[in-house]
């Protein structure tokens, strides 16, 4: 097993920021989750606390893709951020294309895919690209379903009508990481919200707020979450600059909540399944994030529109059209919204209070307990 855990006793224990016990920063960071990054040191590395307050905002440790913030530590972000693309295929033509990769990949590897279906917009829509895909070769056999109860609960009429009795299914029990079998290719519909927006952003969509101007809007949005207008004047100050690395104008608060899920949240997703799995190089090497590639996040730059959105059952409106013609189901195409899928099966609900955890470019993640003492307190704790 290659996760490397601190133990240490129950209660604050103080680390001092040289420890050995912390970060080997001979490798460059590639993740670390919300608690690692509120801790106040990596290593010897000092985290300010705009970065700190800003990760605590959006529940991950952010890796900003632009290179434009002081992060505070060395890192490397896997994706870079493609020129935007607005005359180039449209989303049910990225979708095929996308299903037409992933075969073949697991052909010439002699294995099968298996498809994480969380019964969500994204995953619907990767297993719908999968399903067209495999038909086309006359190989639907090389398609497996791995799901959970919560899944079929999500959408019952898809898993009657398009999995039960045709697709191979496997019954999570656990978390999906420890569920990961790297011998398979491995599908999910991760990235799915960095292409659209954020979860985030359904309450002001419904009040009307999410298509007025961010710097009237996205403050208040900020404190909201901390408590706290000095942290959040903290967090605009410190993200400022970072906006304006924008490859498209950021005006609307659906701009600025989408940017910051886009730019600075998308290698925590990249990364986050591997990162509680049992073996995370090759569980990252078997991994296909349906929206992560070039074409998708060219096509999101590219298309103002998808963040134009004024009535939440519009929020993904382009994957529920993909879905509604290969269903037909104008029901779920009309009421169907964006459920928090991901939260019923990522979670080890076995351990009792968490861990901070980091890992760098040697895919070894470092397990601490939450609650430990990695610093000196600070004024923002």
């Amino acid at each position: 097993m290659s996760i490397e855990t601190i133990n240490v006793s129950s209660g604050s224990l103080y680390i001092p920021p040289d420890s050995e016990l912390l970060p080997d920063f001979n490798n460059e960071l590639l993740f670390l989750n919300a608690r690692r990054a509120h801790s106040r040191h990596l290593g010897r590395y000092a985290l300010n606390d705009g970065y700190r307050l800003a990760s605590s905002f959006f529940h991950c440790g952010i890796m900003d893709r632009t290179g434009t913030l002081d992060q505070g530590f060395p890192y490397e972000t896997l994706d870079g951020i493609p020129t935007p693309e607005s005359n180039g295929p449209g989303f049910s033509e990225l979708c095929d294309a996308t299903g037409e990769t992933i075969v073949p990949k697991a052909e010439g590897l002699d294995t099968k895919i298996r498809v994480l279906w969380s019964g969500g917009i994204d995953s619907t829509s990767a297993i719908i690209s999968l399903m067209k895909a495999t038909d086309r070769i006359g190989k639907p056999d090389l398609l497996e379903v791995v799901c959970s109860d919560r899944s079929i609960e999500e959408y019952p009429l898809f898993f009657e009508e398009h999995i039960k009795g045709r697709y191979n299914v496997t019954k999570l029990e656990g978390p999906v990481p420890k569920a990961l079998d790297p011998s398979y290719v491995n599908v999910t519909g991760e990235h799915g919200d960095q292409l659209f927006g954020s979860m985030l952003l359904e309450p002001y969509v419904k009040n009307g707020t999410a298509q007025l101007p961010y710097e009237d809007t996205l403050p208040r949005v900020i404190e909201e979450s901390l408590g706290s207008e000095q942290k959040a004047g903290v967090v605009i100050d410190y993200l400022t600059e970072q906006f304006g690395a924008a490859p498209i104008e950021i005006s609307s608060l659906f701009d600025a909540l989408w940017w910051i899920n886009y730019s600075m949240k998308w290698q925590h997703v990249t990364l986050r399944l591997p990162a509680f799995s049992n073996n995370a190089r090759a569980v990252h090497d078997s991994l296909e994030h349906f929206f992560r590639n070039d074409d998708f996040q060219a096509w999101t730059l590219g298309n103002n529109d998808i963040r134009e959105v004024e009535d939440w059952s519009r929020y993904k409106d382009a994957a529920k059209r993909y879905i509604l013609d290969f269903t037909g189901d104008q029901e779920y195409y009309r009421t169907k919204t964006k459920e928090g899928s991901l939260q019923h099966v990522m979670r080890d609900k076995s351990a009792p209070n968490g861990y901070m955890v980091h890992m760098t470019k040697n895919f070894r993640p470092v397990f601490i307990p939450a609650g430990t003492r990695t610093s000196e307190p600070g004024e923002f704790e």
